[in-house]
């Protein structure tokens, strides 16, 4: 199965549904980490599955050299304007798979933000993802990726439905998680204001994986990282995949 790839309503739709993620806090989280376990602040980051490129804009702002690639042509257009708009066009955006990039030259530290490793449908391609992380950081560069938990797939996806509603969207959306195969269905329905004030319906659906953190482990360890912490917060609280909805791991690449 292909990761996937969110369509044009799915983009357009994504920043407005996501209002309550601060970027600005994850940035911070992300570079507080590489402070404790690599003592300095990263001079070049790869932004893995950048979406509509807000986290790399957030980096960029603060000085740092961001290689940022989705899969999705319309994030990443977006992207593009984003950076424009706010003054940083030296993000570099390209499209790329995550289970299979490249990045121009090493870079100190890999973020993969928002669950994008759970949108990858078999181990081996979270394997091949880790593959790609660790030879584009350069020795002892760092690798932060974040998973929803076994908690969140079994209670709060199930088979619930959801209905989220702003002024500019409304969404309809339901789960259908099978612990057999760990996989999750979600089906989406959106009705997206138009500039003319009219509401378009569209419907959308993205499968994501949970991953139990044995799995993760083994396949950090085999693709050449060291886990040096698993946390359920910015305050790097221990995360229990039984109690937390996400899951913050921390990695460095192991010498060769």
């Amino acid at each position: 199965m292909k990761t996937n790839e969110y369509g044009k309503y799915l983009s357009e739709a994504y920043d407005i549904l996501e209002t309550d993620v601060d970027y600005e806090e994850w940035a911070d989280f992300y570079l507080a980490c590489a402070k404790k376990y690599a003592g300095k602040k990263p001079a070049h980051i790869c932004d893995m599955a950048c979406g509509t490129g807000k986290l790399s804009v957030a980096f960029e702002k603060r000085g740092i050299k961001v290689t940022a690639f989705d899969l999705s042509e319309d994030m990443l257009s977006l992207a593009d304007k984003r950076a424009r708009d706010e003054g940083t066009e030296d993000v570099r955006f390209t499209r790329q798979d995550l289970r299979d990039f490249r990045v121009y030259a090493p870079v100190e530290l890999c973020v993969c933000m928002m669950d994008g490793i759970n949108c990858l449908g078999t181990p081996a391609d979270v394997s091949s993802a880790f593959e790609s992380a660790h030879r584009a950081l350069c020795e002892d560069g760092l690798f932060i990726f974040d998973v929803n938990s076994r908690r969140k797939f079994e209670e709060t996806y199930g088979e619930n439905a959801y209905l989220l509603e702003n002024e500019k969207v409304f969404l309809a959306w339901q789960n259908f998680y099978d612990p057999k195969s760990k996989k999750c269905d979600m089906f989406l329905t959106f009705f997206l204001e138009g500039k003319d004030g009219r509401y378009e319906r569209f419907d959308e659906s993205v499968r994501e994986r949970m991953y139990p953190v044995k799995t993760l482990d083994r396949l950090l360890k085999d693709t050449g990282f060291e886990v040096l912490c698993r946390t359920s917060d910015f305050d790097f609280s221990p995360a229990d995949e039984n109690k937390c909805e996400r899951i913050f791991y921390v990695c460095r690449k192991m010498a060769e």
